[in-house]
């Protein structure tokens, strides 16, 4: 998997914290998002990933913050914040990657045990829309919440 998608995957389980007064909706994201999430179904550029490479990619969310990324026994630290004010919620991954640390602009949006994030590459607009387009570098994930 290479490191764009490795970015992607870690920014597409970020999600935000609900910070304005009026955001009832967004109100506890940061510790419903806390926990390990497993990757269900990912597309990047309007087409769908192979299962293969996602089968055993998992991210969890710490109540610090911080991030991690586990795929095919390799491992991959970062941090997140969460925008829950926003409309769509927004969620901002930074990852490091060949000793450079990158941010990664995505949106979510959190369910009861599935967290949906649609991110964009490092130095690409945030997405508007939980959609991939042909010929774009979003990259769109849907995760689950892993079971205790």
């Amino acid at each position: 998997m290479t490191r764009t998608m490795w970015a992607v995957l870690a920014l597409s389980l970020l999600v935000c914290v609900g910070s304005e007064a009026g955001d009832k909706a967004g109100k506890g994201d940061e510790k419903r998002i806390q926990g390990t999430w497993t990757v269900a179904s990912m597309e990047k550029g309007g087409k769908k990933a192979p299962e293969e490479e996602i089968k055993d990619a998992q991210i969890t969310f710490g109540p610090d913050g911080k991030l991690t990324v586990k795929h095919m026994d390799k491992m991959m630290d970062g941090s997140y914040k969460l925008h829950p004010g926003k409309k769509p919620r927004q969620i901002d991954v930074t990852l490091n990657e060949g000793g450079m640390d990158k941010l990664h602009k995505a949106i979510y949006r959190l369910e009861k045990g599935t967290l949906t994030i649609c991110g964009a590459d490092t130095g690409q607009d945030r997405p508007t829309e939980f959609a991939t387009k042909e010929g774009e570098k979003t990259l769109l994930m849907v995760l689950k919440r892993e079971k205790k």
